[in-house]
């Protein structure tokens, strides 16, 4: 690697590349999946919304949500079918979720590890969010969307 710094961009979009090509390819497979169900069915509160964001995101090449044609302000009952198979969107739904899948699998072997060696793994919350997540999208009355916190240059 002949570059002082990583190419974010180019790192994410072939990490991209490599999960959608494996997604794909296991498909069918992924789809039956009895725990990758049940994770759907335990998280749906946070992962519906979050799925419908990325896809929406994604369609529209931006996470401003004010952008979109569709889908601006989030009603529940018209994200939940992005879930269903009748949905053109339903595929990409169900790669963003299964990303989220993977990624429970792989924290949850890291903490159940480090527990094993008699470590604690703490977490972090931030004190504010992103003005164009999928929080700042599902519940705007939550947060105070003309502040901003942080520090000064």
């Amino acid at each position: 690697n002949s570059l002082n710094l990583i190419d974010y961009e180019q790192m994410i979009s072939g990490k991209w590349k490599y999960v959608k090509a494996v997604f794909d390819a296991n498909k069918d497979k992924i789809l039956k999946d009895r725990n990758f169900k049940k994770f759907i069915k335990d998280n749906e509160e946070w992962l519906i919304p979050y799925a419908a964001f990325c896809v929406q995101r994604d369609k529209y090449k931006t996470p401003n949500f004010n952008d979109w044609k569709t889908h601006k302000k989030y009603i529940a009952g018209k994200i939940a079918p992005f879930f269903t198979t009748k949905s053109k969107d339903y595929e990409t739904t169900m790669l963003h979720s299964w990303v989220q899948y993977q990624l429970h699998l792989q924290l949850k072997d890291a903490v159940d590890y480090t527990h094993s060696l008699g470590i604690s793994v703490k977490g972090d919350l931030p004190i504010g969010i992103y003005r164009y997540s999928v929080e700042a999208w599902t519940e705007p009355e939550l947060f105070g969307m003309d502040f901003q916190a942080g520090a000064p240059p």
